[in-house]
């Protein structure tokens, strides 16, 4: 319908994508897509930034936020309601379907399906940009002011920042959780390093972790060369000037 009621489901569904495709590693892991903080935390984005602010954009300008293709008096209370409610769903969607195909192996898709869902939106936003540029009260837009001129610029000057940043936020911190575990997981699969027995002369001990030995490969031959070379014999102690004379 309009840039608010396309725009933003848009946005929700490349949010799902997004958080299952840095949640990858996590989802493939866990036997219900309900566990972990990935779904609730996702939810949470949703409800108390994107849903906020379309409800704020279709109470303030609702011409606007429809593209004025259909009239403002003719949005009641139950259509808004009714749609706000569907971002939510539209977000957790994404993120189920970004599930199933991460595992099923297919973990690029998700990440794909995101960039496509807002590709689409930023060319939306170009087709209605000329819409997009006047805020009008009804359908007349020949004398409607300027996108500029009207307070509307301030609030997503405030809202957008918002937006991306919970968002970003979002992804960053279930990416670094999943590269955590792929780290875990690759030391796991190391193969054992035979080390040399703990001695007097060997200065690594005899159960080290791979962790340390992946941090630094050369301790272990170091020791090893250590324990192997023989130690310097004692010199004898000098006999001159201490001989006793016959």
């Amino acid at each position: 319908m309009g840039a608010i009621v396309i725009l933003f489901p848009l946005l929700c569904l490349a949010a799902g994508f997004s958080v299952a495709f840095t949640a990858r590693e996590q989802v493939r892991r866990e036997k219900s897509q309900h566990r972990g903080p990935y779904l609730p935390g996702l939810l949470c984005f949703v409800g108390l930034v994107v849903v906020p602010l379309a409800a704020v954009l279709l109470y303030q300008v609702p011409g606007w936020s429809l593209l004025y293709l259909l009239d403002p008096e003719a949005l009641n209370i139950w259509m808004a309601l009714a749609f706000l409610a569907a971002l939510p769903v539209l977000a957790a969607a994404g993120f189920w379907v970004g599930v199933l195909l991460c595992r099923g192996g297919v973990t690029w898709l998700p990440a794909g399906l995101a960039g496509l869902f807002l590709v689409a939106g930023v060319v939306l936003l170009f087709v209605f940009g000329e819409r997009l540029a006047v805020v009008a009260a009804g359908l007349e837009l020949e004398k409607a002011p300027a996108f500029f001129s009207t307070p509307l610029p301030a609030v997503l000057a405030f809202a957008i920042p918002v937006l991306l940043g919970g968002w970003i936020f979002l992804l960053v911190f279930f990416e670094v959780e999943g590269r955590k575990i792929r780290q875990a997981i690759l030391l796991r699969q190391m193969p054992a390093d035979p080390l040399p027995p703990a001695g007097a002369t060997s200065s690594y001990p005899s159960k080290a972790g791979s962790f340390e030995r992946l941090l630094n490969p050369g301790a272990t031959s170091e020791a090893a060369v250590a324990s192997a070379a023989p130690s310097a014999p004692a010199k004898a102690p000098s006999a001159s000037g201490s001989s006793p004379k016959g």
